[in-house]
């Protein structure tokens, strides 16, 4: 019984799609402005930076810290690696702290990942996370712990173990 080149082909191109998407790893990337000193931070200092429980660069200048929008891919992943926590719980926490004074504003939203690259590069003291695939060579990318993206125990590599993405909470 000869079977028919479509039904071949399908199995392909199923085993082409689906084994890619299940077995990859997706990091994210902190970058700063290339006149920034920084080169590294510990993954607690990073914590504290996106809860702004640290507002200053050790070299002086308040850091500006910029946030994904709400629903986004990356804001997912951000919320999912960094905070610990649902969207909700974030707003919860950026209230209470302006309610008490401890901030004076929200941190400010960008609205993709090339226009998070575009502001740190012009923005000393800006602070962002983007995905790897849209760093180049305007930006520095920090080592968190040591590590840099692709290396061995990297803390913002994503792994997908099944097709499904990272949540996105909105």
């Amino acid at each position: 019984m000869r079977k028919s080149p479509w039904v071949l082909f399908i199995l392909m191109a199923a085993v082409w799609v689906v084994t890619p998407l299940s077995a990859a790893a997706e990091s994210l990337v902190v970058i700063v402005n290339p006149g920034n000193p920084v080169e590294s931070l510990t993954f607690e200092d990073l914590v504290k930076i996106f809860k702004k429980e640290k507002r200053h660069w050790p070299h002086g200048g308040e850091i500006y810290l910029l946030m994904h929008e709400a629903g986004s891919r990356e804001q997912g992943m951000i919320l999912e690696m960094i905070y610990g926590m649902d969207a909700l719980a974030l707003k919860k926490l950026w209230l209470t702290k302006l309610y008490t004074g401890e901030i004076s504003s929200f941190p400010k939203v960008i609205f993709s990942n090339e226009s998070v690259r575009e502001f740190v590069k012009k923005v000393p003291t800006a602070i962002g996370i983007i995905g790897e695939t849209y760093v180049d060579a305007d930006v520095r990318i920090l080592r968190i712990d040591g590590k840099l993206p692709g290396e061995k125990g990297y803390r913002l590599t994503y792994h997908k173990n099944n097709l499904n993405s990272p949540p996105l909470i909105k």
